[in-house]
C-alpha cells in the first residue's frame, strides 16, 4: 500500500533535455483525460496573441509563445510528465536522480494536478502548455476550469485511491490546484503538509517530500514527521500539527548549500530567462 501524492505542476517546462535511464526506459502512459486537453488545446489556439496576454497575464513573449504551441499542439513532441516540468517543487524532486523502483512508485502516487491535462501521473506523456488552473478562461459551457474539470478530478483521485489501497492521501498542491479536488470525497483520510514562510521555500519543500515518500517507500503517515528536506532545513512542529495537517518550519539558520545557489548576476538571467517563457 502506497499512499496517494497531489502536487502541483510549474509553469517553467523543458522538453530538449536527456530524460535520466530510470525515466527514459520506462513505459510512457497516457493522461486518462487527454481528449479534453486536445479540446481546451485547441479553444485556446482560436485565441490571438493579445487575448491570450490578457487570458493569463502574461508578457507579450509569453503569449506569443503559446500562441505558437496552441496553434500546432498535437505536433509538439510529448514526453513524461516528471521529466518535463522543472519548477522549483521540481527541483526539489529532482526526478532525474531517482532510480527505477523510485519512479516505479511514484508513478503509482504522484498525480500531478493542472489545468490543462486536469490529472497528471509522471509518466504520462504531455506537450508545453501555459494554462493555471485559476486561469478564468470559458470551455465546454463551463465558466473556468474549476467548473470545467467538475468533479472529474476528485472521481479519478478516489477511484486511483480506491485501487491502490491508498492509506492516506498527502495534498502538497498548492490552495489554487488543492481547490479543483473535494479532499473530502477521496475516500481516504486526507493530511495536508503546510510549510509556512516564502513561497520559494515552500514550493521547494513541497517536491523534496514527494522525493522523500518515493525514497523511503512510505506508506506510513507517521514517517512524514522525520521529513526535514535535503538539506536538514525544516522540522515537524507538532503544537501547529494535527491529524489532518502536518506543518513543518523553516530552521533559521538553514540556507541552501553554496553550490546550490547561482551567484547574483546568474539567478538574474535565470529569472530574466524563465519569464521569457
Amino acid at each position: 500500500m502506497r499512499p496517494l501524492l497531489l502536487l502541483s505542476p510549474a509553469k517553467t517546462m523543458r522538453f530538449d533535455s536527456a530524460l535520466s535511464p530510470a525515466i527514459s526506459s520506462a513505459k510512457p502512459t497516457q493522461p486518462l483525460f487527454e481528449n479534453d486537453a486536445e479540446l481546451l488545446a485547441r479553444e485556446l489556439s482560436s485565441l490571438s496573441c493579445a487575448s491570450l496576454r490578457q487570458l493569463m497575464g502574461v508578457s507579450a513573449a509569453i503569449a506569443e509563445l503559446n500562441e505558437k504551441r496552441y496553434a500546432a499542439f498535437s505536433q509538439q513532441p510529448a514526453r513524461p510528465a516528471i521529466g518535463a516540468f522543472e519548477g522549483q517543487a521540481y527541483q526539489g524532486l529532482d526526478a532525474k536522480s531517482l532510480g527505477a523502483q523510485e519512479i516505479e512508485y511514484l508513478q503509482g502516487s504522484l498525480r500531478i494536478l493542472c489545468g490543462l491535462y486536469g490529472v497528471l501521473r509522471p509518466l504520462d506523456l504531455m506537450r508545453a502548455y501555459r494554462l493555471e488552473m485559476g486561469t478564468k478562461f470559458a470551455c465546454g459551457g463551463a465558466a473556468n476550469l474549476y467548473a470545467f474539470w467538475g468533479d472529474r478530478l476528485t472521481r479519478a483521485l478516489a477511484d486511483d485511491a480506491a485501487a491502490a489501497a491508498a492509506p492516506f492521501v498527502l495534498n502538497i498542491a498548492s490552495a489554487e490546484y488543492a481547490k479543483a479536488v473535494d479532499l473530502s470525497a477521496l475516500g481516504v483520510p486526507v493530511i495536508t503538509a503546510s510549510f509556512p514562510g516564502p513561497a520559494v521555500y515552500a514550493k521547494t519543500a513541497r517536491g523534496e517530500m514527494a522525493r522523500f515518500c518515493a525514497q523511503r517507500q512510505l506508506s506510513d503517515p507517521s514517517e512524514l514527521q522525520e521529513f526535514t528536506g535535503t538539506h536538514g532545513q525544516w522540522a515537524f512542529v507538532p503544537s501547529q500539527s494535527d491529524e489532518r495537517c502536518y506543518t513543518f518550519a523553516r530552521r533559521a539558520a538553514a540556507k541552501e548549500p553554496a553550490e546550490k545557489r547561482p551567484p547574483p548576476a546568474a539567478a538574474a538571467a535565470g529569472r530574466a530567462k524563465r519569464r521569457a517563457r
